[in-house]
């Protein structure tokens, strides 16, 4: 009985994990064009999580331009997180300062695709 459970657990994970990387393919970095945006927005807002646990999220929007035309985004990254402490929301929203220029990652592909951090 035991084998057959951890059988089932392994095939559920091996089709979760297949479905995953098929319906979301991230970008590889090289594939991506970069320019200059700017911090237009940032805060740190709450959820809730488990139980009576407060789940910290930070958001930062930013503009950028490619061939003359402005967009905005606020994707950090590929996956979004959330912080279990204030602390390290704000830790991780130090380095995103109001009107300062940040390096973008877009897609040439489609532009508004962004991201200001990628995995090499």
């Amino acid at each position: 009985m035991k084998i057959f459970v951890s059988k089932k657990i392994c095939f559920l994970a091996a089709i979760i994990f297949l479905s995953f990387s098929l319906f979301c393919s991230f970008p590889v970095k090289s594939e991506l064009k970069i320019t200059t945006g700017k911090i237009v927005h940032r805060e740190i807002y709450t959820s809730g999580g488990l139980g009576s646990s407060t789940r910290y999220h930070i958001l930062v929007k930013y503009i950028y331009e490619v061939s003359g035309k402005e967009y905005e985004s606020s994707k950090i990254g590929y996956m979004r997180f959330f912080y279990s402490t204030k602390e390290s929301a704000e830790k991780s929203i130090e380095s995103y300062q109001l009107d300062k220029p940040v390096t973008v990652y877009y897609s040439p592909a489609d532009p508004k695709e962004s991201y200001l951090e990628v995995d090499d």
